[in-house]
């Protein structure tokens, strides 16, 4: 599956992917650690995504090398940037996710930053999901980019990608 196709498809249900015990969505320290990889959204469909490479993740990376938050139904997105963020410096961008349910049944998801590449991501939303996937590109064998040292194109090449190939292995979904 490439993941940019999630962003497009009619209509996402996740029902054909076994159902995860163990995700974010249940437990938003799961992302500590991991680093954002790429962030899309489509005013077309109005969904957003946020990929993670799980590689670096404390409580995910023996699970699978990446993983796809899904925003669908999105109504606002915002990113924070940081008034001191140095431009030409690159910083692994690892945030822990906090997700609550207004009275309107609208979810409210905020990705914060624990290191100086970002503040925070704030997506309003009608449902969320995550995907927990397994890249055929990055394996689990490989290690991250070296954000200190390595440049724009190497920090790309060594990271998921939304246009790479993934395999799902298991899904978990608010509504």
């Amino acid at each position: 599956m490439i993941l940019e196709e999630l962003l497009y498809e009619q209509a996402i249900s996740g029902e054909h992917f076994p159902l995860l015990e163990y995700s974010p969505l249940k437990n938003p320290e799961a992302l500590r650690e991991a680093e954002i990889s790429e962030v899309k959204i489509s005013p077309i469909t109005g969904r957003a995504a946020v990929l993670f490479d799980l590689r670096t993740s404390l409580q995910l990376w023996d699970l699978g090398s990446a993983g796809l938050l899904l925003f669908e139904g999105v109504e606002t997105v915002s990113v924070d940037w940081p008034s001191d963020r140095i431009p030409g410096r690159f910083a692994t961008p690892a945030g822990v996710l906090s997700i609550s349910s207004p009275d309107d049944g609208r979810y409210s998801s905020v990705i914060s930053s624990i290191s100086s590449s970002f503040d925070e991501i704030h997506v309003e939303s009608s449902e969320v999901f995550f995907f927990l996937l397994e890249s055929t590109v990055v394996s689990d064998g490989t290690a991250p980019p070296d954000f200190m040292n390595a440049g724009a194109p190497e920090m790309v090449k060594g990271l998921p990608r939304m246009s790479g190939s993934f395999r799902t292995i298991g899904v978990d979904r608010l509504a």
